[in-house]
């Protein structure tokens, strides 16, 4: 659905509504299962059976295990942003050694968290972070999953033209 090409405030409104409505719809299947992968990961899931017991919890949660593995093993590293120049003079040299440490100290609170964003990238297959500009420097939020919205048919490329968020 192509809502840019609409003309007026509320039929524009209207119709980026209804768009997110309709890929609510179809993201259910999805929604469905990152709950379970996340029941999963927090010991939740429970075996069912239809014979004598009902829902005895997982005794060792394999998932939890080695998604924390692997999560400390990918964030033990703590990667730096390093601008370089292409045959530079001095003056551009320093600017880029100036601009490569402000960067890393905006990005300190992003890497203190960044294994909550592994390990949420592990559970659901994708971690979403949000940067937002403000007075002070850059913020960086943390976007659940459930409240993005991109059509199927646009990602099958990997690069979709637009994306929705709701809160």
């Amino acid at each position: 659905m192509e809502w840019f090409k609409e003309k007026g405030d509320i039929s524009t409104a209207s119709s980026i509504h209804a768009l997110v409505l309709r890929l609510e719809g179809e993201q259910i299947t999805q929604r469905g299962a990152d709950n379970f992968y996340f029941d999963i990961y927090s010991g939740k899931m429970k075996i069912q059976s239809n014979v004598a017991y009902q829902g005895h919890l997982l005794k060792l949660n394999v998932f939890k295990a080695v998604t924390d593995s692997i999560t400390a093993k990918i964030t033990r590293d703590r990667p730096n942003v390093r601008l370089k120049t292409t045959r530079g003079n001095w003056e551009l040299k320093s600017l880029a050694k100036n601009l490569s440490q402000f960067l890393n100290e905006e990005l300190e609170d992003f890497k203190k968290e960044a294994d909550v964003y592994t390990s949420s990238a592990c559970i659901f297959g994708t971690s979403i972070a949000y940067v937002v500009p403000t007075e002070n420097g850059v913020c960086i939020e943390r976007v659940p999953k459930r409240e993005i919205f991109i059509d199927n048919v646009e990602a099958i490329y990997g690069k979709p033209g637009q994306l929705h968020r709701r809160r």
